[in-house]
């Protein structure tokens, strides 16, 4: 699931780039959503409120969007704040991708923040693992924990006779496992694949109701990519620019204007 989605990534940003009107059909996303109010401002330009959002989203990790809500998310901070950001990226990637799989029939808005969502993870995916040069500051070791994952997520498989092109059993059977004995303990301290982590994450998700899971999901991920945004150095962002911009750029240019 894994190694197959970053090949497929690796493809296609190869033969069109990844700019921002090609990561996100902005023009098309109209929702009173803090979210969606930040993305569809990198598309015309930004009021001086969305300028300071997004300067508060960018000094978050997706803390902020669990924990400025009427509801306890206290239970997901974990997953943000206390790992690496490079680890919160795979976990919060897997664990996006199990409750996308499993979804049932999502309808009216919630579609459009699980398109959201389903998007930005599948872009920080490529960035982080195929633009290491861009995302040097945050990236971290995503590159064993992605390898790690990839291993683990292969055995897995194996053992249940799962063959490729199955995302959507596979993500049944990976939600389906035994997490009552925590991750590190089965797997030790060596490897640092973050699949079951993230299944023990997606399963916390799945207990929220549908529309506010995909909310929160969709809120947590914008401020992932603007967290990583604002730690990319200014001449990497420059070079991109001149290439189209990433979206992570645009991000980047609502901090560094007034």
């Amino acid at each position: 699931m894994l190694s197959s989605k970053a090949h497929h990534l690796q493809h296609n940003s190869r033969q069109e780039g990844l700019s921002v009107n090609k990561i996100v059909g902005l023009d098309s996303i109209q929702l009173d959503d803090t979210s969606i109010t930040l993305l569809s401002g990198c598309n015309r330009g930004f009021s001086s409120r969305e300028e300071g959002l997004a300067k508060r989203i960018s000094s978050a990790r997706g803390d902020w969007a669990l924990t400025d809500s009427d509801h306890d998310y206290n239970n997901l901070l974990k997953y943000v704040t206390d790992v690496p950001y490079d680890e919160s990226i795979l976990l919060w990637h897997i664990a996006t991708d199990l409750c996308y799989h499993t979804e049932k029939e999502p309808i009216g808005v919630r579609v459009t923040r699980l398109q959201l969502s389903k998007t930005l993870l599948d872009y920080m995916l490529y960035l982080l693992v195929f633009q290491p040069t861009m995302m040097s500051a945050v990236a971290g070791i995503v590159k064993i924990r992605f390898r790690d994952t990839c291993e683990e997520a292969k055995r897995f498989f194996k053992s249940r006779s799962l063959g490729p092109n199955k995302d959507k059993e596979a993500c049944e059977q990976i939600m389906s496992a035994n997490t009552d004995v925590g991750p590190k303990e089965v797997k030790g301290d060596r490897s640092k694949s973050v699949l079951f982590n993230a299944s023990i994450l997606a399963k916390e998700l799945q207990t929220m109701v549908g529309e506010d899971k995909w909310k929160i999901m969709s809120r947590v991920w914008v401020e992932l990519v603007s967290y990583a945004a604002s730690h990319c150095g200014a001449n990497t962002h420059a070079a991109e620019v001149s290439k189209g911009g990433q979206l992570v750029t645009f991000f980047w240019l609502l901090n560094v204007g007034k």
